[in-house]
């Protein structure tokens, strides 16, 4: 049975959300799989940094980020969205699926959900059941596929033990991949395209 961990961060924790993801959201996916859920409460005194060193952020295989985190006036790196903090947390972490959530309402131009508001005219729960299962199967199928090249990318003998144990090390949530050089990374590029080519045929 495959295991996936889901982390939800935000400076103030949703208890309506939370609920729902305790309670509710592994029954909605109606899935065999194991889902550890956890939580994160993000100090922003602490600064952006302290997330991209967190071990929960680094073993996440989801993350579910409220798009506010970084806008309050304790914030020491300024403020900026979650929208924009995914791309940082892609940078560092390539193989977690980043999913924002905000209280401004959608905005399908940066795949932002909204947070549950009661004028919706729905109870929590139906309007999560109505959301949430959806793109969190998609998230898990993306990291399905990672798994997948993993497994063919470690057993392929062309690549350097070195390119190996970085790219693998990053799947399992270690920060090696910035030590990279521009030509190692260009390889890799290169890897999961001829593997990503291989597991679409």
């Amino acid at each position: 049975m495959e295991e996936y961990n889901l982390l939800y961060i935000d400076d103030d924790i949703d208890s309506q959300l939370s609920e729902y993801l305790d309670k509710d959201l592994k029954n909605a996916l109606q899935s065999d799989i194991v889902l550890n859920i956890s939580e994160h409460e993000f100090k922003p005194a602490e600064g952006y940094k302290s997330l991209l060193e967190n071990s929960q952020v680094a073993t996440a295989n989801i993350i579910l980020i409220d798009s506010r985190l970084f806008e309050n006036n304790s914030a020491t790196d300024g403020k900026f969205s979650g929208e924009e903090f995914k791309i940082i947390l892609k940078k560092q972490f390539p193989f977690i699926e980043v999913v924002v959530i905000t209280q401004n309402g959608e905005d399908d131009s940066v795949k932002t959900i909204a947070k549950f508001n009661p004028k919706c005219g729905l109870a929590a729960k139906e309007y999560y059941d109505h959301i949430l299962p959806d793109i969190i199967k998609h998230a898990i199928e993306q990291v399905k596929i990672y798994r997948n090249l993993a497994i063919r990318f470690k057993s392929n003998d062309s690549w350097e033990p070195i390119i190996k144990e970085r790219v693998l090390g990053s799947l399992n949530g270690t920060a090696a991949y910035d030590s990279l050089t521009a030509a190692d990374i260009d390889k890799l590029v290169l890897a999961f395209q001829e593997m990503s080519k291989i597991i679409n045929e």
